[in-house]
């Protein structure tokens, strides 16, 4: 890839960014110290499950704003601030939306670019007023961003099919429009947050030289998760997770290849059941090379390879050590975000974190918002990723070496 051209020699332009980050790191820091400090001058609560949450929601015009300004920038025309490099290489984004919509307004601020597709799912149990604000949100950033409409959407319960329908829904209208020729596909809800800029993501893609990002285990440790019926060919089921980086050509083999969709229909017909079919669809396509799935690596990853770097799933971080939780809270075996996790979570390579909450330390979302803002303002202002950045992770990836 040829280097980006700069009117200042690189001695003076690295001289400058550091400075500018050594200046953001010493504000940083003090914000935290700040809001830490705050927080444990009032006491550290004991959370056990989300109806006990009594830190009530910072104010935010977002609640109850409709001016398409405010909704959908941070800064005046931030979002027009992308590269040659973003412009030719578009992402689509499948995005789950139910309860939170200043959270899902304030993700798509971060998120969005032109170049870019966006699709939202709205649970079919959803208020009526949450649906109709999420409609005005989409016009507010115009037509390449869809959602669902109400009579095809589904009323989404964890643990069964519907989690995945989510996603299949937005895919199979990503794959309709004819607008926006996009590379991959990256699903998540309204209560992540991009640790990345769309610029390191364009990045990260790129690296893996035509691979996906999957998680994959032995699904034979889920016995009873796998469905009954008996298909017409062999393969092996895989355990994996919902949330993943999908290349385009994976995810119209979902819906065109016969192998594929007989997979999906074996998942399907057990949707009345409780077996988190959404961890069985995409890592069982992945991970079984034979089907013939564009990009799916060629083995899965040893059991006892969880602290090794190229076997590292990075579409997503998230803690699951839900018995010491930094924070204090945990949620279906996943720890909360908060003020305590962000020293962690900043240093991660991860695309997305899983998850923060709108009433649990909103100050942390806050904090993490602003240093996803000023990260996009020094690479508009520099022309440069984030020194810190390390795309090479992406493409030692097992995965990335070892695919069809």
């Amino acid at each position: 890839m040829s280097p980006v051209s700069f009117s200042v020699e690189n001695s003076t332009f690295e001289a400058i960014v550091m400075r500018k980050f050594k200046l953001l790191a010493v504000i940083t820091i003090f914000l935290c110290v700040v809001a830490l400090t705050h927080w444990i001058h009032n006491g550290r609560q004991s959370y056990t499950e989300p109806s006990k949450y009594t830190q009530p929601n910072p104010p935010n015009l977002l609640e109850n704003t409709v001016d398409c300004g405010l909704l959908t920038q941070i800064l005046p025309n931030t979002w027009l601030w992308t590269t040659e490099e973003e412009r030719n290489y578009p992402l689509a984004f499948a995005i789950s939306a139910y309860e939170s919509f200043e959270r899902l307004a304030r993700l798509l601020r971060l998120i969005y670019r032109k170049p870019n597709i966006y699709c939202i799912h709205v649970d079919r149990k959803a208020t009526p007023e949450f649906r109709r604000r999420v409609k005005h949100l989409a016009k507010c950033f115009g037509s390449n961003l869809i959602t669902i409409p109400e009579e095809l959407s589904v009323d989404v319960n964890w643990g069964y099919f519907t989690v995945l329908q989510t996603t299949l829904l937005c895919a199979e209208h990503l794959l309709k429009q004819q607008s926006v020729d996009w590379r991959y596909m990256l699903n998540l809800n309204e209560k992540e947050f991009p640790l990345r800029t769309n610029w390191e993501l364009v990045r990260a893609l790129k690296n893996l030289n035509g691979s996906n990002i999957v998680e994959g285990m032995n699904g034979t440790r889920f016995k009873d998760r796998i469905p009954k019926k008996t298909l017409s060919f062999k393969f092996e089921w895989v355990k994996g997770s919902l949330l993943v980086a999908l290349r385009r050509e994976f995810v119209t083999f979902m819906f065109t290849n016969p192998k594929a969709m007989e997979i999906l229909d074996a998942l399907k017909a057990e949707k009345h059941l409780k077996k988190v079919q959404d961890e069985l669809f995409f890592s069982t396509l992945a991970y079984n090379p034979k089907l013939g799935a564009p990009g799916a690596c060629l083995s899965i990853p040893p059991a006892d390879s969880d602290s090794e770097p190229r076997f590292q799933f990075l579409a997503r971080y998230a803690n699951w050590n839900d018995s010491n939780c930094p924070s204090g809270l945990a949620v279906r075996g996943v720890c909360i975000l908060g003020w305590k996790d962000i020293p962690v979570l900043i240093k991660q390579p991860h695309l997305f974190a899983n998850k923060f909450l709108p009433t649990f330390h909103p100050e942390a979302y806050t904090y993490m918002e602003q240093r996803y803002v000023n990260k996009v303002s020094l690479e508009h202002q520099y022309g440069q990723l984030d020194p810190g950045f390390d795309e090479r992770i992406f493409a030692n990836l097992y995965c990335s070496q070892h695919h069809i």
